[in-house]
């Protein structure tokens, strides 16, 4: 097969066939950390990033773009020149249809959203979770307090921007424990959030509008 793997540098994405030389093929696919299971069929210029999990007897299609991070489970369809995002969890069965997400067009999806934060959002609506200081101060700034009961609306503009403001982003509940351990010192909380107002996919969201934070135990 042919398929693209991503270098740093001059290279970008690098078009490399697996049949020429399999076994420098598969000490390539180590140092990268990608694992590809028995019975997967990857089709032409599939572009694969670094530390990719595909599960048994899935079938990734030609032209699809595979994020960093990605796991994907066992009997899993991915369809022609479809991208997955960094940090994507797409379970075992599942069929992503053609062109998902080409170019971004469904970043901002409860499908996309699903994928890659592992919460299920219905009818424009889900609850998310992050991990606080025991006083419910942000653990990114101090002077951000978040209150039970009530939510907040901050003046942020709607971008795929991972970078900043790390006190607004939510994720899901397994997400925000292992971001962060929970012990005596920090508290889990929840919040229900519109998909209108996330600005950011990525491992979790980033939000400009929040409601109802409550004390999360289990």
């Amino acid at each position: 097969m042919k398929i693209c793997l991503r270098f740093f540098g001059e290279y970008g994405w690098k078009l490399i066939d697996s049949e020429k030389d399999k076994k420098e093929f598969n000490k390539l696919l180590e140092k990268k950390g990608i694992v590809i299971a028995d019975s997967v069929i990857i089709g032409e210029y599939a572009r694969i990033g670094d530390y990719v999990r595909i599960g048994g007897h899935s079938i990734i299609g030609e032209y699809v773009t595979i994020r960093n991070y990605v796991t994907i489970g066992k009997h899993v369809r991915i369809g022609d020149s479809s991208e997955i995002g960094r940090y994507s969890k797409i379970e075992d069965y599942t069929k992503v249809e053609n062109n998902f997400n080409r170019h971004g067009k469904d970043t901002f999806t409860q499908k996309n959203i699903f994928y890659t934060t592992g919460v299920l959002m219905q009818e424009g609506k889900g609850v998310f979770y992050k991990v606080v200081k025991r006083d419910l101060t942000s653990l990114h700034d101090n002077r951000y307090r978040y209150e039970y009961g009530k939510g907040d609306i901050l003046n942020l503009k709607k971008k795929q921007d991972t970078r900043g403001e790390k006190e607004f982003i939510w994720m899901s509940y397994s997400e925000a424990i292992s971001f962060k351990g929970v012990d005596d010192n920090y508290k889990v909380i929840s919040a229900e959030i519109k998909l209108q107002d996330i600005i950011t996919v990525h491992y979790g969201i980033k939000v400009r509008a929040f409601s109802m934070v409550r004390e999360v135990r289990l």
